[in-house]
């Protein structure tokens, strides 16, 4: 009998029904137009019945006398939608006052991007396997508190279990980190798993596409997700390649009219296993510029992780339900379950959580993932219980920095209560809106007295990683702004090490060391017109 699929999310619960809104504003325009067309005296009633000849003028004639009311009906469903919605009192005030300035542009709008996506996770192929053998009774060193409280939370919102990372380690420097990922690739022999957000036709991204071929071609099962949005700029004959060499290779939620409102809802996972035993997972994509081959940076610097033990069955557990969320069959799903499945059961020598490491080889650790899918916004309250319960310092790098209300009180309560506050950030943009979107909270961040990082400008800084009090590292694919936290699809880890955390601080260190420090008084005394952009960036916070 085939062991179950590892599991990493609680049941979910049954979510908001923010969809029945557009469903009832389509079932009551639509009872209104078959009352118009009932009704013999309509001019769509002559058209349809043949009476009235179907011509230009006629259709003109006929959108001027009903269109306004199909329309005002449709504005009032939408704006009813937005109240009965479970969501911030901001946002749907801003919803309103588009909706109401800008009629056309502002429904299509809020019905691409504004919907809460949380019913997903009532969706037969979003839904996630049920937690198996998972026990709440963590025991922990009495020297790590903070750990055990981050451990309770991730458990009672995603059922992430604790378990056994075998020689994690930790990659800062992309062009180490790809080499060491295509040669675990061409070293398969059961199945490869791969996803990610961004696959890029350029130099990288073929030379992965020709060893996941050749391997293919040698009988190793391989599997690929990509997002459809983040790698749109992948090509059709990239993609024809992959599967006419034997490659399964599958878009997460396709652009097209009937999903168009999954448009803003991106998977940004960043997950490769191989033959069950060794796992890739952080914040790297596969493009030339995170092998530190970009022409426009000289310098990339990201954050990775290589994982074998426990943490490989999660992130396999995180990989096929997405497979299925793609709408992979039963077949596909056991033959990528049988060719990445463990020789044999890890068996952690850890019965509970020390101050350092439970073996020379084993880390603990929690592997979350966050999204629509899932009931609670896991990885933001995983964050907002790492910056209250802090006490000496926290250390963030974060390419995007839009934490919205609850976050940014946090990192000023923190730094005000005197734990020392870092975060590092690019100093150059390479999405102008969301370069000026970062910089709105930073007048509040340095008041607060939390020293702010511009990492070079000939470099750019991507990677999410958090280290607190020397005790914990979280690194994963979520940035520390609203998309990564309520909109897309992410996972993080969670390691409780010492070792690893002051390693990640060494590495903030040198970051520091190629960085610009912004002071308070520097900060007042930029142009205006830098003002006017960061208000610009400002109004699409909520969405980036």
């Amino acid at each position: 009998m085939a062991e179950p699929l590892p599991s990493y999310a609680m049941p979910a619960k049954k979510p908001a029904q923010s969809h029945l809104g557009l469903i009832a504003a389509l079932v009551l325009v639509a009872a209104l137009a078959v009352l118009l067309v009932l009704d013999r005296d309509s001019i769509l009633h002559g058209m349809i019945a043949g009476t009235i000849p179907l011509t230009r003028d006629n259709v003109f004639d006929c959108i001027r006398q009903y269109g306004h009311w199909l329309f005002s009906l449709y504005l009032l469903i939408t704006a009813g939608a937005l109240f009965l919605e479970s969501r911030n009192p901001d946002r749907t005030l801003a919803w309103l006052l588009a909706l109401a300035l800008l009629p056309v542009v502002g429904i299509a709008l809020y019905w691409v991007v504004g919907p809460n996506f949380r019913y997903l996770a009532d969706r037969r192929r979003f839904r996630l396997p049920k937690p198996q053998g998972i026990s709440e009774d963590f025991t922990v060193g009495e020297d790590l508190p903070l750990a055990k409280d981050t451990m309770h939370l991730l458990y009672r919102t995603s059922g992430a279990r604790l378990v056994t990372g075998r020689d994690v380690v930790p990659y800062y420097d992309g062009a180490k980190t790809f080499e060491r990922i295509k040669d675990c690739l061409r070293n398969a022999r059961r199945g490869i798993l791969l996803e990610s957000y961004i696959i890029e036709n350029d130099k990288l991204g073929n030379e992965i596409k020709d060893i996941l071929i050749e391997r293919a071609q040698s009988g190793v099962f391989v599997a690929v997700i990509y997002d459809a949005v983040g790698s749109w700029h992948m090509g059709k004959k990239f993609l024809r390649a992959l599967r006419n060499g034997g490659v399964y290779a599958h878009a997460f939620l396709p652009v097209s009219f009937p999903m168009f409102r999954g448009a803003n809802y991106r998977n940004h996972r960043k997950i490769i296993i191989v033959d069950g035993e060794r796992a890739f997972m952080g914040g790297m994509n596969i493009g030339d510029e995170y092998a530190e081959m970009s022409p426009k940076f000289s310098y990339w610097r990201d954050a990775h992780l290589e994982l074998s033990g426990q943490g490989v069955g999660v992130l396999r557990g995180i990989f096929l339900a997405d497979l299925a969320a793609c709408g992979a069959g039963e077949d596909l799903l056991a033959r990528a379950h049988e060719a990445t499945r463990q020789a044999e059961p890890f068996v952690s020598q850890c019965p509970d959580l020390p101050a350092k490491k439970c073996a020379d080889d084993e880390t603990p650790m929690q592997i979350i993932a966050s999204g629509p899918d899932t009931p609670w916004d896991t990885i933001q309250k995983a964050y907002f219980s790492l910056i209250t319960r802090s006490r000496e310092k926290l250390w963030l790098t974060t390419p995007y920095v839009v934490p919205g209300g609850a976050l940014l009180e946090a990192l000023c309560m923190a730094s005000l209560s005197g734990v020392d506050v870092r975060l590092l950030v690019p100093g150059k943009a390479d999405h102008l809106i969301v370069h000026w979107a970062n910089r709105d909270c930073f007048d509040e961040l340095l008041r607060a007295g939390v020293r702010i990082f511009l990492y070079d400008p000939k470099g750019f800084v991507h990677a999410k990683t958090i280290t607190c009090d020397g005790v914990i590292l979280s690194i994963g694919s979520a940035n520390l702004d609203a998309r990564s936290l309520h909109i897309n699809f992410e996972v993080q880890a969670f390691l409780y090490d010492r070792i690893l955390a002051a390693e990640a601080e060494t590495a903030f260190e040198n970051d520091m060391r190629r960085s610009f420090e912004l002071t308070f008084e520097a900060w007042r005394r930029r142009p205006k017109i830098e003002k006017v952009k960061e208000s610009v960036g400002k109004l699409f916070s909520s969405l980036l």
